[in-house]
C-alpha cells in the first residue's frame, strides 16, 4: 500500500510539474515596458522575455530594482523597452483537469490490467 501511495504522488507531481504546461499551446502577450504586465490577474503565467529598443533579447532582474520603483521605472532602469509573455488564460482550467484525469485514468486502468493478470497468471 505504501508503495501504491508513493507512485501515485510521483505521478501526480510528475504529470503537474513536467506535462502540465505542454496541454495546450501558450497564448503570447505582448507589451511595451510603460504600459506594465499584459497577462490577466487570473491567468498562469509561464515566463517572460524582454527586449531593448533595437529589438534585441535582454536580461531583466527584478531584484535590482528599488524600493519605490515602479515596475515600469524598474524595466526603463535595465534597459527594458518591450516585453513578452506566454501564460495560458484562466479558462483552460476545465480542459487542463479533463486531460489529467484522463492520464490518470489511462495509468489506474493499465495498472488494473497488469494487476490482474498477475493474479490470474498465478491462480
Amino acid at each position: 500500500m505504501a508503495l501504491t501511495l508513493v507512485l501515485y504522488l510521483v505521478l501526480m507531481v510528475g504529470v503537474g510539474v513536467s506535462a502540465r504546461s505542454h496541454y495546450a499551446e501558450p497564448a503570447q502577450a505582448t507589451a511595451a515596458a510603460e504600459q506594465g504586465n499584459p497577462v490577466p490577474d487570473d491567468a498562469w503565467w509561464l515566463g517572460s522575455v524582454y527586449y531593448d529598443e533595437r529589438g534585441s533579447e535582454v536580461s531583466f532582474n527584478p531584484s535590482a530594482c528599488r524600493d519605490g520603483d515602479t515596475p515600469a521605472i524598474c524595466l526603463a532602469q535595465q534597459g527594458v523597452a518591450q516585453q513578452r509573455m506566454a501564460f495560458h488564460p484562466a479558462d483552460r482550467f476545465w480542459l487542463f483537469q479533463g486531460i489529467e484525469s484522463a492520464i490518470h485514468l489511462v495509468v489506474g486502468a493499465a495498472l488494473l490490467v497488469v494487476g490482474l493478470w498477475r493474479v490470474l497468471r498465478i491462480a
